[in-house]
């Protein structure tokens, strides 16, 4: 029996010197290949495809930002105004994103 385990290691330690270096080697070459090769090809084609996507969804964002910009002013107009009256009566000089509210603004 001690024949048969120490055969068993011997080949063990064979193998493991013969194939190992062998095996790394391998999935070195692989690696290698793997970044110089396929690595650029993959990064550029996400390249291309994140501006394919920024082209193609701009509009959308710019169209949601619009209506959302349009409705916030739309939603604080009335509270401006009278801020922007207020600030006038007082004598207070109104900031640029006020001023265009001194127009509609009513009477305090």
């Amino acid at each position: 029996m001690s024949d048969v385990k120490t055969f068993v290691d011997t080949v063990g330690k064979d193998v493991t010197t013969v194939a190992v270096p062998r095996i790394e080697a391998l999935a070195t070459g692989i690696n290698d290949k793997v970044l110089n090769t396929y690595g650029p090809r993959v990064s550029a084609f996400a390249n291309e495809l994140v501006k394919d996507i920024i082209n193609e969804q701009s509009a959308s964002v710019r169209d949601f930002v619009s209506a959302l910009i349009q409705e916030l002013a739309e939603r604080y107009r009335e509270p401006n105004a009278r801020l922007a009256a207020q600030l006038d009566a007082a004598g207070i000089a109104l900031p640029s994103w006020l001023a265009d509210e001194r127009r509609s603004a009513k009477p305090v």
